[in-house]
């Protein structure tokens, strides 16, 4: 079986940098940022369960592709991995196992 990578390509658009490009993403515990983004609407804001690490951030695009992924190919198909550059030099690769 194949899998069109311009369905995948729709999907990191609309799952991940539709929600992410150009925000501020934020702890939700963190009150500083929350009080900053309350005083700033016009602003871009992604509010997260945890402390935005380039690992956790790539940890949290995983699971929300693979859970797409998963229900768009009846789990025939599965995303093993993801790799999110922070700078030019250093990234994060983020891996699972089959489901």
């Amino acid at each position: 079986m194949v899998y069109d990578f311009s369905d995948l390509k729709t999907l990191l658009i609309e799952q991940v940098h539709a929600k992410c490009d150009h925000a501020f993403m934020f702890y939700k515990k963190d009150i500083i940022m929350a009080s900053f983004a309350k005083k700033n609407s016009s602003l871009k804001f992604v509010l997260v369960p945890f402390i935005p690490t380039v690992e956790k951030i790539g940890q949290w695009i995983l699971d929300v592709l693979s859970k797409k992924v998963d229900t768009l190919s009846n789990k025939k198909f599965f995303l093993r991995s993801v790799k999110l550059w922070e700078t030019p030099t250093s990234s994060a690769f983020i891996s699972r196992k089959k489901a």
